[in-house]
């Protein structure tokens, strides 16, 4: 019960930032295109970026373990194994399986990557900004590094929050305006203060 109650914070951010990509895939899905396809494109670009940039500025000729095995992944399950269903549309009542294997590792490990990503990007640019104010080479390539990292992870995270969008999540209220309700909950229960009487007038 403890753990759940942990939990709970971390599940409600998730499904925020899912509903931010399922209206996302929602208009990518208006034009025809299938949302494996919007998958693909953040996975692939965001790693073929990556590789790139750390070999120009880096010199790096290997590719990093984790960004290589989660961005493979990723492209196998976008163009063979589809465990979220064949193509169909956001728009439908069609809901993935949480029992498929494929999809409980998106939905343990996307909102970690997501975090790591900012992280490591916020990182990045403030090396990035040291380093060029400065004059360290060494602080701009190591910003430059976490930046490529973080861009890497965002990429992985966002192609696996596309595959899973959830029209549902729609009906509900947006963080914005479940934290404005709860605010003005908060301040109704402020007692008020209450009229003094001046006896000694009367």
């Amino acid at each position: 019960m403890v753990l759940e109650d942990l939990l709970k914070p971390l599940q409600y951010v998730d499904e925020q930032i899912l509903r931010e990509y399922t209206k996302l895939t929602q208009a990518w899905e208006k034009s025809g295109k299938s949302k494996y396809l919007l998958s693909n494109s953040f996975n692939i670009s965001s790693f073929a970026l990556f590789l790139g940039s750390m070999h120009l500025w880096g010199g790096y000729h290997y590719i990093p373990p984790l960004e290589g095995f989660f961005h493979t992944r990723n492209s196998v399950i976008d163009n063979r194994i589809k465990p979220y269903g064949s193509d169909f549309p956001v728009t439908s009542t069609s809901v993935a399986k949480p029992q498929n294997i494929h999809i409980t590792i998106d939905r343990i490990t996307r909102l970690p990557f997501l975090i790591t990503a900012m992280s490591l990007t916020a990182t990045g640019i403030y090396h990035l900004m040291t380093g060029i104010k400065s004059q360290s080479n060494q602080q701009v390539h190591e910003g430059i590094y976490l930046i490529n990292h973080g861009i890497s992870y965002i990429g992985n995270a966002s192609s696996q929050y596309v595959k899973d969008t959830n029209p549902t999540l729609l009906k509900k209220d947006p963080l914005w305006k479940t934290a404005y309700t709860l605010l003005q909950e908060k301040i109704r229960a402020i007692p008020q203060p209450q009229p003094t009487i001046n006896y000694l007038s009367e």
